[in-house]
């Protein structure tokens, strides 16, 4: 793939991903869902413009943001972490963190679909990239962690270590019977 995808996708993700963070840290749980259509508007019509496949898009993001919701909704239950700006607590998590996760969701597709046939260094990503980002979305106030930030991010690196390869294998599976 070219570097103007690349660039495309990862731009529309980074601004859709701190708009949810710095505009939830603020308080404002339904302008950044916006932000996120927007992106994820034009990460589609730049697919499409250029002969990428969507198909496989519709039932990866149903199975990443289903998982996702349900698992990011236990955590705020259960008390584990504390979103910024979410209407919807302490049942379920907040909006602006489902739209980051269709936004990751269709970056994730586009560009780093490579990874598929490599289950354990997604999961290795995962567990990094994952305790990074909320750490970092906790230090620009769009979370808070009661039980302490090195345990609770840790933590959730643990479960998408496990749960993102999980559902890209699940996507796999279903899409090959199909």
């Amino acid at each position: 793939m070219n570097t103007l995808h690349y660039l495309i996708h990862t731009i529309a993700y980074y601004i859709a991903w701190f708009a949810c963070i710095t505009l939830a840290a603020r308080g404002y749980a339904w302008i950044s869902p916006l932000i996120v259509i927007a992106c994820v508007v034009l990460q589609l019509y730049w697919q499409h413009q250029t002969g990428k496949p969507l198909k496989g898009l519709w039932l990866l993001l149903t199975i990443v943001v289903s998982i996702s919701t349900l698992i990011d909704s236990a955590l705020v239950y259960k008390g584990i972490v504390l979103y910024s700006a979410n209407p919807f607590s302490p049942y379920f998590t907040s909006p602006w963190m489902i739209t980051i996760w269709i936004s990751f969701t269709v970056v994730l597709y586009a560009t780093l679909s490579s990874l598929f046939a490599h289950l354990f260094l997604l999961s290795f990503l995962s567990c990094v990239g994952f305790a990074l980002s909320f750490r970092i979305g906790a230090s620009l106030g769009a979370a808070f962690f009661p039980y302490g930030s090195n345990m609770t991010c840790l933590f959730i690196g643990v479960i998408w270590a496990i749960l993102l390869p999980f559902c890209v294998y699940c996507y796999q599976k279903i899409r090959d019977d199909q």
